[in-house]
């Protein structure tokens, strides 16, 4: 039997924390901001708005990596290291977290195909 790459899960593991730390502090500033009054409200409002494709395309390139990972499938492999590139230009301040994550799943995708078709 063969072993899955070990990428499969760093790339899994580092997206999942990413995903997390991105909606959590984005929640909390997003609270804090709605107790100090209505301008701050509206404001906190706007900057979720603009970062909420960004987190939601994140968590959809974590769901595509787990069954990637889970299935064997390359092709959600690929999948999620396509989303997780349209999300990084999405958030495009934190396109820097994210640029070791789209490395490391094309990469996965990489070891996976080869070891789908050997």
């Amino acid at each position: 039997m063969k072993t899955r790459p070990i990428i499969s899960v760093i790339t899994m593991l580092l997206g999942l924390g990413y995903a997390i730390l991105v909606t959590t502090s984005t929640g909390s500033a997003f609270g804090d901001a709605a107790a100090e009054g209505d301008a701050e409200a509206i404001g906190a409002g706007l900057g979720v708005a603009l970062l909420l494709p960004h987190i939601l395309l994140t968590w959809l390139a974590v769901v595509f990596n787990i069954l990637g990972y889970f299935t064997r499938v390359p092709g959600f492999t690929l999948t999620a290291a396509i989303i997780y590139t349209v999300a990084a230009f999405l958030g495009f301040f934190n396109i820097i977290f994210l640029i070791p994550i789209v490395i490391l799943a094309f990469i996965s995708w990489v070891q996976e195909k080869k070891r789908k078709t050997s």
